[in-house]
């Protein structure tokens, strides 16, 4: 079912349009919030986590269920995504993968929610700093998350082998020519001392979100 979403026509236009003919999946996840509890995902960019040779990385994210801020609608801070890669490191000097509220030069009064009915999506540039509260609702939240890159956009870390790699072409032809951009680029290493899902990886990070208005975005 995950596959046969990629291939639903409007969805493939749009997702061409953005990063162009040839596209590779660089993986799909679930992210449930439950309701009175979903924990929060702190400030960050994608891009943080997994720099590639060009930055056309995007993440769709499918509302499966009707989202409001009140059960953690993603935030996004509009025009972010042209600008610096913010530090994803930790004061321990290791990659943690949320950016800190209290030195990033950021005006979080800016931030958007991405609001809708089940079925609506949204997509995001990987430099787009987002982040999510916990959900104080007593309804659910699900997000299902592509992510997905132009094929000329290689990873500068990776730990596949080939045939593994070429299987997520989702779009168009197969290439072994990176495309090379002036991108700005901040290593994700050292690895995170909690390496695993970002929720663990950001364990060791300052928090932000935690804030209970349900009609408001975050304070600052």
């Amino acid at each position: 079912m995950f596959r046969e979403f990629l291939q639903i026509e409007k969805f493939k236009r749009i997702t061409q349009d953005l990063l162009g003919e040839n596209v590779r999946l660089h993986n799909a996840k679930l992210n449930v919030k439950a309701p009175h509890f979903g924990s929060p995902v702190e400030w960050h960019q994608d891009w943080a986590f997994y720099p590639h040779t060009n930055d056309d990385v995007t993440a769709a994210g499918i509302m499966l269920d009707d989202t409001r801020v009140d059960n953690g609608a993603m935030f996004v801070i509009p025009g972010t995504h042209r600008g610096e890669i913010f530090n994803h490191h930790g004061p321990d000097g290791y990659f943690c993968g949320a950016i800190d509220p209290e030195t990033a030069a950021l005006d979080f009064n800016q931030a958007v929610a991405c609001e809708g009915p089940a079925g609506s999506v949204t997509f995001h540039h990987a430099r787009t700093v987002h982040g999510s509260a916990q959900n104080t609702s007593d309804r659910a939240r699900g997000l299902l998350l592509y992510e997905m890159m132009a094929a000329d956009a290689y990873p500068l870390l990776s730990k596949e082998d080939w045939p593994t790699f070429t299987k997520r072409l989702i779009y168009g032809a197969e290439t072994n020519h990176a495309r090379l951009r002036d991108v700005p680029v901040r290593m994700p290493l050292p690895p995170a001392k909690h390496q695993g899902s970002i929720y663990e990886n950001q364990m060791s990070s300052k928090r932000y979100f935690g804030f209970i208005n349900k009609d408001a975005a975050p304070p600052t």
